[in-house]
């Protein structure tokens, strides 16, 4: 008898799934808490199944489904695409500037240019605290088309990303998708420091959020000049 409570309680979740439930169940707690409506309740509810989830290191699912992960090292991999009513060269010129990252991607506190290629990267916990952060350098950058980026060795979560432009049909301005992976170093951090609030929700609202912010003229570009949808309309009237 007490052999099997025990197996129905064993940990089954690797760290690197701990520390996303624990992330995403901390960003669906707070916002559901701030929503005093029936909307608000299952999201707190949400992030704190998450939370269980996350600091037990139990999933009752994958325990019945016969799934363990807990020595799963693959990588956590996050991709989302949205179309922007800007041009290819346009959009690409946002993401070109790194410190433009911030404005619309939330777990990303603070993007600093070291030089063209390299930057430094601080990260957001969902209490608001800093969380990892790493030196980032760009990989591939081919204009227009595709920039590709890695942390460098030696920061505090190892990751890649990329990002693709493409003309989007029918002349409605540019397909972005974005890649993301993660993979967090084994034995090195501790579950409270790694909270790097990022899900493949949170992902498509931040998408959102740059679409809006493109298309709207509120980010700058490499030259440090906004430019959107509003200067145009006033290049226009003019």
């Amino acid at each position: 008898m007490a052999k099997q409570a025990q197996d129905r309680h064993a940990r089954n979740i690797g760290t690197p799934e701990r520390i996303f439930s624990l992330a995403g169940g901390g960003w669906l707690a707070l916002k559901g808490l701030r929503r005093r409506s029936l909307t608000g309740t299952l999201l707190a509810a949400a992030g704190a199944t998450l939370l269980y989830r996350g600091s037990t290191g139990h999933s009752a699912l994958y325990r019945r489904l016969h799934i363990d992960t807990l020595t799963d090292t693959r990588e956590i991999r996050f991709s989302k695409a949205v179309t922007v009513n800007a041009p290819p060269g346009e959009v690409y010129g946002y993401w070109r500037d790194v410190e433009n990252f911030p404005r619309f991607l939330s777990h990303i506190r603070k993007v600093r240019a070291l030089s063209n290629t390299r930057s430094h990267w601080i990260t957001e916990t969902p209490t608001g605290r800093t969380g990892p952060q790493w030196d980032s350098e760009i990989i591939e950058d081919v204009p227009n088309q595709r920039i590709v980026w890695r942390s460098l060795e030696g920061g505090g979560l190892y990751n890649t990303g990329s990002v693709s432009f493409r003309p989007a049909p029918g002349h409605r301005g540019t397909e972005v998708l974005l890649e993301l992976e993660y993979r967090p170093p084994r034995g090195t951090v501790t579950l409270s420091k790694l909270m790097v609030p990022l899900s493949e929700r949170v992902l498509a609202e931040d998408l959102r959020r740059f679409k809006r912010m493109v298309e709207l003229g509120k980010l700058p570009t490499t030259q440090g000049q906004p430019v959107g949808r509003e200067q145009a309309a006033a290049g226009g009237a003019a």
